[in-house]
C-alpha cells in the first residue's frame, strides 16, 4: 500500500513497521490518553500536521514521514479503505434542506444526568421522534 496525506492514522497503525516510523515521527504519541490515541487514528496525516503544525515546526514534516513510509514493507491487510458512512435515504424526505433541523434542550442538566432533547415541530407538525443524550455537565 502507498501511504498518502490523505491515510488515517488508523490504518497507517495496523503496519508495524510503519506504526514505529509514526512513533519515530510523533515521539509523545504513545504517552496520549487512551482515548485521544482512539480519535487521533481517525486524523489523516494531513490533520495531524494541521493540528499540530506549531509543535511540529517541519514545513515538509509530511513528505519526511511520507518518504520513510514509503521505505516501509507494505502488508495489503491493512490496505482495505475504511467505508464513508452515508445517511439512510428513509431518514426524512429528500426535500428537506440539509442542516435544517432545530433542537431544544435543556440550559441545564445534572452532569452525567439523562435527559431528552426534543425537535421543534415542522410546518405541518411533522416532526422527528426525541433523543436521550447524556450530559457531560456544559451548559449553554
Amino acid at each position: 500500500m502507498t501511504y498518502t496525506e490523505k491515510t488515517r492514522i488508523g490504518i497507517i497503525f495496523k503496519n508495524e513497521a510503519a506504526r514505529a516510523v509514526l512513533i519515530r515521527r510523533l515521539p509523545d504519541l504513545l504517552s496520549s490518553p487512551p482515548h485521544m490515541l482512539s480519535l487521533f487514528k481517525s486524523l489523516t496525516l494531513e490533520k495531524v500536521y494541521a493540528f499540530r503544525q506549531e509543535e511540529l515546526g517541519q514545513s515538509d514534516w509530511i513528505a519526511k514521514t511520507l518518504a520513510e513510509l514509503a521505505e516501509v514493507a507494505s502488508d495489503h491487510a491493512d490496505a482495505e479503505p475504511i467505508a464513508e458512512a452515508a445517511p439512510s435515504a428513509e431518514y426524512e424526505p429528500a426535500d428537506v434542506p440539509e442542516a435544517s433541523a432545530a433542537v431544544q434542550a435543556p440550559d441545564e442538566a445534572e452532569q452525567w444526568g439523562v435527559y431528552e432533547i426534543a425537535p421543534v415541530r415542522r410546518r405541518g407538525g411533522e416532526s422527528r421522534s426525541s433523543i436521550t443524550g447524556i450530559s457531560r455537565g456544559f451548559t449553554r
